[in-house]
């Protein structure tokens, strides 16, 4: 396989990925009024399930990145799609409202190294394809997953008011890229290439890669987060996400 068939392989994964990603993330929201009648829950213990759900995902953050540089993309992508398969089976049979919490946070930590891996993916091919224009894009299709799913979610509720099954539909999209990232070959990341240590960005790799200096995953996060740019895009998303999950919850 030439190289250009592999990165364009590559780039429909990173598309498929963030598609299936727009559709999972909003999958609980328009099920919250079935979820209350079926376990006879009121707004508090629902909440508690979206909250707990967005914590799996942040912890997953964490740990994604971790193994996307200790490891490489393909991991965190394989281990994503596995949990959420996880997670919507246990949505699917959960005979009680402890279960559908436990499933939300394995869906949701899931999630979050798929959205990891994809935003990482288009590095990967930036030799031949401008990687912010490929991130555009990536978006582009986690925003047509979010209009889809809630659209087809509320006709499939409307027409038969069983929301069960719909998590096992999910699983054909999920099932479907995580077969894709199996079979296609990605990239290494660009942080674990082979450098020449003479260099200096070769340089740099070998001393944060020595034991005590930054070869622990969390090793460097204080330097990050001292940096006034992270801190006002981290300020910026968290009312962003704040709003985009609540509002999709909730209303």
């Amino acid at each position: 396989m030439s190289t250009h068939n592999s990165d364009r392989h590559v780039v429909v994964l990173n598309f498929s990925s963030m598609f299936q990603h727009g559709i999972i993330l909003l999958l609980i929201g328009p099920l919250v009024p079935s979820l209350m009648v079926t376990f006879g829950v009121g707004e508090s213990l629902t909440g508690l399930l979206l909250a707990l759900s967005s914590v799996g995902f942040v912890m997953g953050l964490f740990f994604a990145g971790a193994v996307i540089d200790r490891v490489n993309v393909r991991a965190a992508l394989v281990l994503g799609l596995t949990a959420e398969i996880l997670g919507l089976v246990l949505f699917a049979v959960a005979p009680v409202f402890a279960v559908a919490v436990i499933a939300g946070f394995v869906l949701r930590f899931g999630g979050s190294f798929i959205e990891a891996a994809a935003n990482v993916m288009p590095t990967l091919t930036a030799q031949r394809r401008a990687p912010h224009a490929v991130m555009n894009l990536v978006h582009m299709f986690f925003s047509v997953g979010a209009f889809i799913g809630p659209f087809l979610i509320g006709l499939y509720l409307q027409a038969t008011g069983q929301w069960r099954p719909i998590m096992l539909f999910a699983l054909v999209p999920t099932t479907g890229v995580l077969i894709g990232a199996i079979l296609i070959r990605i990239p290494r990341n660009v942080s674990t290439q082979p450098r020449d240590p003479d260099t200096p960005a070769g340089a740099k790799i070998a001393a944060a890669s020595r034991p005590g200096v930054g070869g622990r995953p969390f090793s460097q996060l204080g330097d990050v987060v001292k940096r006034k740019y992270v801190l006002l895009g981290a300020v910026t998303l968290f009312f962003y996400v704040g709003a985009e999950v609540g509002l999709s919850s909730w209303i």
